[in-house]
């Protein structure tokens, strides 16, 4: 059993990777290039619209149970909102190349929006799979904050553009804490061996207990 449970984490490790890399600030991203968990992302364009400081959000690579990509998030409460009537947008565009290859992407959202007509929303456009909608939104009424999808084939590039947009009611606020973007790494084939030995060891020390 003791065998299964090494063989299980070491698979575990193998396909996701470091839990995260060091955050960097918005306003230096562009023109960067970072690689965590088998995926390679280049950060092409950054801009803001509506008074948002790029340095105070910063962006991680994270590789965890959603997937592998990254985290966006305020250094400081309320940088990444809009209060009293205010618009505030947040465009991201970079590329995605995997030599394994991706075959499915989310959005998750965590939110708040209060008072009537504020939204926090995210959309998505990814070039290669023009018909994946990622959206995701918080609004005063309610919400989708959480969005994968399979992406239908196996991709080795994307070609990704995400727009955030904050809009405040003119008496109430919509405040973004964290935007995780994941996608889903094919597992190499040795990898994907070594996840089918833990679970057959596991499924062979069961056995043995019983009797």
């Amino acid at each position: 059993m003791r065998l299964a449970g090494w063989m299980q984490a070491a698979a575990a490790a193998l396909l996701l990777g470091p839990l995260g890399a060091q955050a960097t600030p918005l306003n230096v991203l562009e023109g960067t290039s970072q690689s965590l968990g088998g995926l390679t992302f280049h950060f092409t364009k950054i801009e803001e619209a509506g008074g948002l400081d790029l340095a105070s959000l910063d962006l991680m690579l994270v590789s965890d149970a959603l997937g592998v990509g990254f985290d966006v998030t305020p250094l400081v409460a309320g940088a990444l909102g809009a209060t009293e009537g205010a618009l505030r947008d947040l465009k991201l565009e970079f590329t995605v190349t995997s030599a394994a290859g991706v075959d499915r992407a989310g959005n998750h959202l965590q939110a708040t929006a209060t008072g009537a007509g504020s939204s926090a929303s995210v959309s998505e456009l990814i070039d290669e799979a023009p018909a994946v909608d990622l959206g995701v939104f918080v609004a005063w009424f309610g919400g989708a904050p959480d969005n994968v999808q399979d992406l239908g084939v196996t991709l080795h590039t994307l070609t990704v553009t995400k727009n955030l947009v904050l809009a405040a009611g003119a008496e109430g606020e919509a405040d973004i804490t964290r935007l995780s973007q994941r996608f889903g790494v094919v597992p190499e084939p040795a990898t994907a061996g070594l996840l089918l030995a833990g679970v057959a060891g596991l499924a062979l020390g069961g056995r043995r207990r019983i009797r």
